[in-house]
This record gives structure tokens, sequence and C-alpha cells, in this order.
């Protein structure tokens, strides 16, 4: 696969795919340097790729470049075209990484920070609620859900997962509402 993503990027050095699949190639074979290497010029073709970027942070932040990668969540945020769902996927990339820094309070910024960017868009909001309920906040958690389930109410895991911290609080009443309108969007799952 390298040798044939090689010669993708000689013939179209212009296009990002093959530098994005070789740095994909070369992360699993152990390679991270390698790997950064080929995603960074992938991004540079095209800022936007947010499987790109994301790629880049996950392997920094498996490195522990927390620092690294924050600061480059804040110079690709500059970069971007100003499209809310690209801009609230940086924010919740940063977001994690303050989780993964262990600066609670300041994953929460960011992750209602990317929540107010893109209202539809749902990670945020569950990397959010999952966080609260680590940290022993539920009702907070369980805000989050609810706030969730205002902007998409064809979330079923959100449903389920309200049920389930009402049910830990012996709320059963409130848990079975819940886990009756999961089943009703989804009844297969």
């Amino acid at each position: 696969a390298r040798s044939i993503y090689k010669k993708l990027i000689q013939g179209y050095p212009d296009r990002p795919a093959a530098y994005f699949r070789l740095g994909l190639v070369e992360n699993a074979q152990g390679k991270p340097d390698a790997a950064l290497e080929n995603l960074k010029k992938a991004l540079a073709i095209n800022p936007n790729l947010m499987d790109v970027f994301s790629s880049i942070i996950g392997i920094m932040a498996g490195q522990k470049k927390i620092d690294q990668a924050l600061s480059l969540c804040d110079s690709q945020l500059e970069k971007v075209e100003p499209v809310p769902v690209i801009q609230a996927m940086i924010l919740e990339m940063k977001a994690k990484l303050f989780v993964q820094k262990g600066s609670l309070g300041q994953a929460e910024d960011y992750f209602r920070q990317a929540i107010a960017k893109n209202p539809e868009f749902v990670p945020p909001y569950m990397t959010l609620a999952r966080t609260l309920t680590l940290q022993g906040q539920i009702e907070k958690a369980i805000q989050v859900y609810q706030d969730l389930i205002q902007k998409r109410p064809d979330q079923a895991a959100a449903h389920g997962l309200v049920g389930n911290l009402y049910e830990h609080q012996e709320k059963l009443d409130l848990a079975e509402s819940h886990y009756l309108k999961a089943l009703a969007i989804a009844p297969g799952d």
C-alpha cells in the first residue's frame, strides 16, 4: 500500500487523499512521526478535511503532546472556512484534549462552545454528558441529554442514557418514559 500511495502522490501531488492514506498506513505500522508528516501535507492542501485533522490530533494525543495538539486546534480554527459543523468538530476535539489533560472545567467550556457553534451536532452533547456523569454531576448530565433531545428528538441513544441516569436515581417513572421513547424511535436497537 505504501508504494501505491507514494506513486499516487508523485502523479497527483496536489490531491490530499494519497497523503492521508499513506499517513494512516505509517501510523498503523508504528511510525507516528512519518504519519504526521503525511497527514499534515494533506491538511495543508485542504484545511477543511476533518478526518485528516482528527487523525493528526489522535496521533498527537496518543503521544501525550496535548499542549501541542491544543495549539494546533487553535490555529486550525483560524484556517478553516467558517462552517459551523467544522468549527464544532474542532472545538469538540479541543474539549476532549482538555479531558485527557484533566482540565475538566476547560473541557466543559469547549464542549459548550462546540454545541453553540452547531446545536444539531450530536457528539459534543454525548461526550459532555459522559464527562459530567463520570464527575458525578448527574443532574447536569441529564440536562445536557435533555438539551440534545430538544434539538434532535430523533436521538434514541440520548433517551436511553437519560433513562439509565434516572434509573440509577431510582426515578423509575422518568426512566421508563425515556426508555419507551428510545424504543419508539429505534425499536430494533
